[in-house]
């Protein structure tokens, strides 16, 4: 009798929750997840459809964009993702906000999946604070919407500047200007 109690008890600690999920993702850090990211911006679902165009087949959610990132323009965008979760499709809902984080396929479609850092806006404050100030949102026309007030230059990657090219360019002002 001992032996059968001991081999339920063993049995059972290997039916854990953990172990039945067929989707296992190794999870990445909100600052990793901000860098590898190819889309990342605040979305509300519109419609969900199935989606055949994928690798996987599954769902293709349309989002209106509430704020953005990087990697999307417009004011709505559709990312695929699986059917069900056990394949790692992520559970979207009509009418739900969500901090969504989009890889690209090799088609170039965004995806997003259980092991992408995609979580509800609700649950989403500390990524958010990460994230700091979006990017304006392209209008109908496909332009930023006009600043009003100072002129400012708009240079390729004035919105992200790299602080390392910055001290680069300074480090060689300073060493031409000890030349003169």
């Amino acid at each position: 009798m001992r032996w059968l109690v001991f081999g339920v008890i063993a049995l059972a600690g290997t039916m854990s929750a953990e172990h039945a999920r067929a989707c296992s993702c190794m999870q990445q850090s909100p600052e990793e997840a901000i860098a590898t990211a190819d889309a990342l911006f605040e979305g509300t679902v519109t419609a969900i459809s199935s989606n055949t165009e994928t690798d996987f087949g599954g769902r293709a959610v349309a989002l209106t964009i509430e704020r953005a990132w990087k990697g999307v323009s417009g004011s709505s965008v559709t990312v695929a993702t699986a059917s069900n979760s056990a394949a790692c499709g992520y559970p979207f809902q009509v009418g739900e906000t969500y901090l969504v984080y989009g890889y690209r396929s090799k088609a170039g479609k965004l995806q997003v999946s259980l092991c992408s850092r995609t979580t509800p806006i609700g649950d989403a404050k500390a990524q958010l604070k990460l994230l700091g100030k979006p990017l304006p949102l392209a209008t109908e026309t496909g332009a930023p919407p006009e600043k009003k007030g100072r002129c400012s230059a708009s240079l390729p990657g004035a919105a992200n500047p790299n602080p390392l090219g910055i001290l680069m360019v300074l480090g060689a002002v300073a060493a031409s200007r000890r030349r003169r």
